[in-house]
């Protein structure tokens, strides 16, 4: 899955897990948009949990075009949804991050468009009346491309 030497600890792919999205139908106020993945990538062993939901935030700080990151449960990955279209999915990584955890000061990235399978939810569902997609493929692999 991912080259590694003793110079050289970046991986070249990414694994996505369990994709889900939900939007809500246009009279829904309850909740927001939501997106959940797994991220995983074998080189630094991470594993963490991805969540854009009611409570989150983008990351602070100033960003080129107004680029909207958010972090996942290990602040070394962080993500960015675009929504036109088929939606586009960022994943990206603090490559070789120090051994007190501490950023590396590079990252790594890749995109991908899942290809998802939606279905409607009913006023009943936890989230209320909305779309509900789930990634037609349970793992998407995402080529690191910067």
């Amino acid at each position: 899955m991912a080259r590694h030497n003793d110079d050289y600890c970046a991986p070249y792919q990414f694994e996505v897990a369990g994709f889900q999205t939900w939007k809500p139908d246009v009279d829904n106020t309850a909740h927001k948009f939501s997106l959940h993945f797994t991220f995983r990538e074998n080189v630094t062993t991470v594993v963490t949990e991805c969540n854009l939901n009611d409570t989150t935030h983008p990351e602070p700080g100033p960003r080129p075009d107004n680029e909207r990151r958010f972090v996942c449960e290990n602040p070394n990955v962080h993500f960015m949804w675009e929504d036109a279209g088929p939606g586009a999915l960022t994943v990206i990584e603090q490559a070789c991050p120090k051994q007190n955890g501490e950023p590396s000061g590079f990252e790594v990235s890749g995109t991908t468009r899942p290809e998802v399978e939606c279905f409607a939810t009913e006023p009943s569902f936890a989230l209320g009346a909305g779309t509900y997609c789930l990634s037609k493929t349970q793992y998407l692999l995402v080529n690191v491309t910067g």
